[in-house]
């Protein structure tokens, strides 16, 4: 998905615990520097900022799982999911870097309470007109609740109700195929638009606040990936998905050295 830099368009050591505001409102870990402030502008690179989000591990045991379930969906870099070519792929990498994801997806509980949070979450969305961080929050919990790691935790009862409450209109990701140079057949999947403006519109600010020295070039979107946009066309217009360019690379279209390729990757500043 596009959400960066400019090779490629693309597509947060102290605590407070927040007192409930309400039954439905839990507090959770405070980042000591948040995306957005001069603190945070200040560090150098990308892996300061994932240094600093860490939660201390004192703290980090005596997070309930509701607490933990809040941590994380704060977590500056929880948007780094969208940039691989699949959620699953998105999910390792960020749980791979982050101590809160590692530690929710030990707790037995993790997903009975990501369930509530995300049942109380889209009751609040279906009384009142959602904030884009209330859909973003809404879609990022879609996403960990789908990962076999969490879905493993949930009884049949409660897989059944993740689907039901997560069901959208199913639009059909028919296989297509484009032309290397060369002539090669290669498979693209149309996928379309499955992004709401409102969860756009929340990622690509919460793109430009995690990665303060990047210039977002184009708004995030499902309709190419980094692969078709490296491969095939760098055109806003361009609509396929493609999982694997292998052909481009084999087939004799272009040689090591003559092509220039714009490697989709995130930005370390």
């Amino acid at each position: 998905m596009k959400l960066f830099k400019r090779a490629l368009p693309v597509f947060l050591l102290a605590i407070s615990l927040v007192a409930p505001a309400s039954a439905e409102k839990v507090g959770g870990y405070e980042y000591p520097v948040k995306p957005g402030t001069t603190e945070w502008k200040a560090l150098e690179s990308k892996m300061e900022r994932q240094k600093v989000s860490q939660i201390p591990e004192d703290v980090l045991e005596q997070l309930s799982t509701e607490e933990l379930v809040e941590t994380v969906l704060d977590y500056p870099f929880l948007i780094d999911m969208y940039a691989y070519d699949s959620f699953e792929q998105g999910f390792s990498a960020v749980s791979s870097n982050f101590n809160g994801l590692k530690e929710l997806l030990k707790r037995e509980d993790a997903a009975s309470k990501l369930l509530e949070k995300y049942k109380v979450t889209k009751e609040s969305k279906g009384v009142k007109k959602a904030s884009s961080d209330e859909m973003l929050d809404l879609k990022n919990l879609e996403i960990i609740l789908e990962q076999s790691e969490i879905k493993e935790k949930l009884s049949p009862n409660e897989v059944e109700e993740v689907e039901e409450l997560t069901e959208e209109p199913k639009r059909a990701a028919a296989a297509i195929y484009v032309k290397t140079p060369k002539g090669t057949k290669v498979e693209v999947l149309q996928l379309g638009e499955r992004l709401s403006s409102a969860e756009i519109k929340a990622l690509d600010r919460e793109v430009e606040r995690a990665y303060p020295r990047t210039t977002l070039l184009r708004s995030a979107t499902t309709n190419y990936n980094c692969h078709s946009y490296a491969w095939y066309s760098t055109s806003s217009s361009n609509k396929y998905w493609m999982n694997d360019p292998g052909a481009y690379m084999t087939d004799g279209s272009y040689k090591k050295g003559v092509l220039l390729l714009e490697i989709a990757k995130f930005t370390t500043m």
